[in-house]
């Protein structure tokens, strides 16, 4: 129960979850991409182009089930690429300005997460679900010590990356959360060995 009630804000309603479809027939319809998509939700939005698309749903698992679900698909004769969509949905303008107080938005990234800083004692998390952002895996892994850096589903989907200020808290991370429950995931986290 504790679970899930943890992992309740990743089900709440957040617009921009959205999904990049490509590998498209380049005389897909909107019909033949809704008939795909509304097994995972009856309403979202769709920006269709030739060869690809973006799907938005307002709740992450809706997204996360159509990624895990649909990625490889054959639709009429091609194989389809179905995966979370990488950066904004717009360009803002204002974006690097700051809040209200026109704060620098660095300075204000760095009191909520603290400066990043790559250590040698890492661990890697596979299995971790595209729900998961780097602020979200970061916050978990603050249980087992000081975590200076992290980030979620950059090099390769379905892997994070975390650091600790130490090898005490990189030992219980791995002692804590190797096949921990995340998201309806057990996540596998061993040390990070750079090759």
């Amino acid at each position: 129960m504790k679970d899930r009630r943890r992992d309740e804000h990743l089900l709440r309603p957040y617009r921009g979850c959205r999904v990049y479809v490509g590998g498209l027939p380049t005389d897909t319809s909107r019909s033949g991409i809704r008939d795909i998509f509304s097994k995972y939700r009856d309403r979202f939005d769709m920006k269709l182009k030739t060869r690809f698309a973006f799907i938005e749903f307002d709740y992450h698992r809706d997204a996360d089930h159509a990624v895990d679900n649909l990625d490889g698909l054959t639709f009429r004769g091609r194989r389809i690429s179905v995966e979370v969509a990488r950066g904004p949905r717009t360009a803002d303008k204002y974006r690097f300005k700051g809040g209200l107080n026109h704060e620098p938005v660095q300075a204000t990234w760095v009191k909520r997460y603290g400066t990043p800083e790559i250590t040698k004692y890492k661990i890697l998390v596979k299995n971790l679900s595209t729900r998961i952002e780097w602020q979200d895996l970061k916050d978990l892994m603050k249980k087992a010590g000081t975590v200076t850096y992290a980030l979620a589903h950059k090099n390769n989907m379905h892997e994070g990356m975390v650091c600790f200020s130490n090898e005490e808290g990189m030992l219980k991370a791995i002692d804590i959360f190797n096949d921990y429950d995340l998201c309806g995931r057990k996540l596998i986290v061993e040390e990070y060995y750079s090759t």
